[in-house]
């Protein structure tokens, strides 16, 4: 039996994050994935950090989403400090392309009353647009363009945490099906995989879509739900567009390496990981309906991953109670690979006080969720 200080399950982006915070105070940290550590949507991802984009409502959860920005890329120096290598961060910006006058007329009105300090926004008219991207189909009303959003490589990402989290203690689990839980007096008392017992002081569910299964397993309710996202990519030395662009549901990154990345679906679809041809038409017509010239380019690889969603949309983060030693970080969502840095820190700090955060309390696990 083994007998860590804190036994992390879910080995994605959240977990890796966590369990190397974690390291920092205690170096008995274990982390079980039930397969390959990054392997589901933490690197299914797209990578695009954007806080705030589209949607014009402020409420903790985008608080929390502009600090974990701000903090971006000192976290990316940190993990390169500690021999995480490349993660792929680059501020390439963001185009938010309205489609429909009416949307532009009211995301221009939002921006200028609603300036956010401490980034370079630009609101573009339809002419200086087509200046910018010439690819886009015409005509469009406008764009907002934010200048210095970042991206990452969501690969290279989470191969460069899971690197130094082992770097700073963290041992790593792979393939490891978690096949019963124990509790005893109000606590988790064992964890059990095909291949061994684990005995933990501390116990943290961070296990994505499939987070709410593991609580079921000690009798806690955690409404959690897989939302399926598709995505594909296609080779092109020279993409059509410059700048990371999204405009309804179309989404076109390109990468350093030559590729260029289009997406994405969102679909309640269960378990179901398949790449299906009706997620690729449905790519398909929203990308070249905003740049005509994607349908010529040579197809390379699809993939889909499971987003992790709550019933309010927000994460759960906090204690899982009446447990007194379990912990959970789930339900980030579509926001999991921006809000690693912040998730990981506040998490952190509030397990070794024993207390609550105050930017954590809004997605504590025993908040009203909507019937």
């Amino acid at each position: 039996m083994e007998t860590p200080d804190f036994l992390v399950i879910g080995g994605g982006i959240i977990g890796c994050s966590l369990a190397r915070e974690l390291a920092r105070v205690s170096k008995k940290v274990v982390v079980l994935e039930s397969g390959a550590v990054g392997g589901a949507a933490s690197s299914a991802a797209a990578g695009l950090l954007p806080p705030h984009f589209g949607d014009t409502q402020g409420d903790p959860l985008l608080d929390l989403c502009y600090e974990s920005a701000d903090l971006y890329e000192s976290w990316v120096n940190e993990l390169h400090e500690d021999g995480a290598g490349d993660v792929g961060f680059q501020r390439h910006g963001l185009l938010d392309v309205w489609t429909e006058a009416a949307q532009a007329a009211q995301q221009r009105a939002w921006h200028l009353a609603n300036p956010r300090p401490g980034g370079k926004v630009e609101l573009l008219s339809g002419e200086e647009l087509a200046r910018l991207e010439p690819a886009l189909v015409r005509p469009l009303p406008g764009a907002v363009y934010y200048v210095d959003y970042a991206q990452v490589d969501p690969p290279l990402l989470m191969r460069g945490v899971a690197r130094a989290a082992e770097l700073a203690g963290v041992v790593l689990r792979p393939y490891q099906v978690i096949h019963r839980l124990e509790q005893e007096g109000g606590r988790v008392a064992r964890v059990h995989t095909q291949t061994e017992v684990y005995q933990a002081g501390t116990v943290v569910l961070c296990a994505g879509a499939w987070t709410g299964t593991v609580a079921a397993r000690i009798g806690l309710s955690l409404p959690t739900r897989p939302v399926k996202g598709q995505m594909l990519a296609a080779e092109c030395r020279v993409s059509p567009v410059r700048v990371p662009t999204h405009g309804g549901t179309a989404l076109l990154l390109p990468r350093a390496d030559g590729r260029l990345s289009l997406g994405v679906t969102v679909e309640e679809a269960g378990f179901d990981t398949r790449v299906t041809l009706e997620g690729m038409r449905t790519i398909l017509d929203a990308t070249s309906a905003l740049v005509p010239a994607v349908g010529q380019l040579q197809f390379q690889r699809a993939w889909a991953g499971l987003r992790p969603a709550t019933p309010d949309g927000w994460p759960y983060m906090g204690p899982l109670l009446p447990l007194r030693n379990c912990w959970v970080s789930t339900g980030h969502f579509r926001k999991g690979i921006l809000l690693a840095p912040i998730s990981a820190r506040l998490m952190a700090r509030s397990i070794f006080a024993q207390k609550l955060d105050d930017a954590l309390v809004p997605f504590k696990p025993t908040r009203r969720l909507p019937d």
